[in-house]
């Protein structure tokens, strides 16, 4: 098990903590990690954009006051730009079971670009049950949880290979 001082919880992580059936297990697998929790604001308008009327919203504003926020800088925004000119180089991003993973940018929500960048400038991990939003190689696979029949991820950002990808934008070269 990894302890973590500072996890980014996805806002899928929080649809399954806000649902009364997963709502336990996954606040368990959560807490069993020992770490502080945060969001980022574009996952408090991820989280909120679906509400149907006035009092769906309210619900669900009242029940992110408990996390604390992660502001969006400038500096996150710089991030945010060259994790997706990274991405959209990206060529073959990973295997899953044998097969080799190729992702289509056309597939990615600018609001999972910010969390991503978000957890890269800060170097905190990212709990996610949406493990492809979030691309090998700028992220691996730390620790992942059962929750009924899908998957927990607990994601660390490789900044190693972010940086590699920026030095290749800044050259103008492909790969």
């Amino acid at each position: 098990m990894v302890k973590q001082d500072n996890i980014i919880l996805d806002t899928s992580v929080l649809i399954k903590l806000n649902h009364k059936l997963t709502r336990i297990v996954v606040a368990k697998a959560l807490e069993s990690l020992n770490a502080g929790y945060y969001i980022s604001w574009t996952i408090c308008y991820e989280f909120t954009r679906n509400a149907s009327d006035h009092e769906s919203f309210i619900r669900n504003y009242d029940f992110l006051k408990q996390f604390k926020y992660l502001p969006i800088t400038l500096e996150t925004m710089k991030v945010a730009t060259f994790y997706y000119n990274a991405i959209k180089n990206l060529k073959k991003v990973g295997e899953n079971k044998g097969k080799p993973v190729f992702h289509n940018l056309q597939n990615f929500d600018d609001a999972d670009i910010i969390i991503g960048a978000t957890a890269i400038q800060t170097k905190a991990m990212l709990m996610t049950f949406n493990f492809c939003d979030f691309p090998v190689p700028f992220f691996r696979e730390e620790d992942r949880f059962m929750i009924g029949e899908e998957i927990m991820y607990l994601l660390k950002p490789d900044i190693r290979a972010f940086e590699k990808a920026i030095l290749k934008i800044k050259r103008g070269k492909e790969k």
